[in-house]
């Protein structure tokens, strides 16, 4: 019996127990459609970080803009903007975003809007205006 449990153990271990998970794309996508909300705010999240396959992530994040849950909403909103300048084929669906009852909701769209569309032609951010230092003009006085 202890044979059996130790063995179970270390099947736990190697297999299921890693602290990092590696997921991909499509099993991403998947569980982006499941029946739990909480699954499916941890796939939008998740989804924020393929930036490479934007192809296949936008869309299903633009979809889950419509979601009934408003966290989803939320955390779809903000995976866009994660994504980038890759995201633009989104930026309508964020425009609509921005009437979404949940302020929440509409904060996230703020922020994918300004990620999406505040990029230069290499696809980095840029930078705010305002953000650099000023020359002071001195003026000396004739004395």
């Amino acid at each position: 019996m202890k044979q059996i449990i130790l063995a179970g153990l270390v099947v736990l271990v190697t297999v299921g127990c890693s602290k990092k998970k590696e997921y991909n794309v499509p099993s991403l996508l998947r569980l982006l459609k499941d029946k739990d909300p909480k699954i499916r705010y941890y796939a939008a999240r998740e989804l924020g970080h393929f930036r490479a396959q934007a192809q296949e992530v936008v869309p299903a994040l633009t979809e889950a803009l419509k979601d009934g849950d408003k966290q989803v909403r939320m955390r779809a909103a903000y995976a866009l903007g994660e994504i980038g300048p890759d995201a633009k084929p989104a930026l309508p669906a964020l425009q609509a975003a921005l009437g979404d009852p949940e302020a929440e909701v509409r904060k996230g769209a703020h922020y994918a809007i300004k990620k999406v569309s505040n990029a230069s032609a290499q696809g980095e951010p840029q930078k705010e205006k305002g953000k650099h230092k000023r020359k002071r003009k001195v003026t000396r006085s004739k004395t």
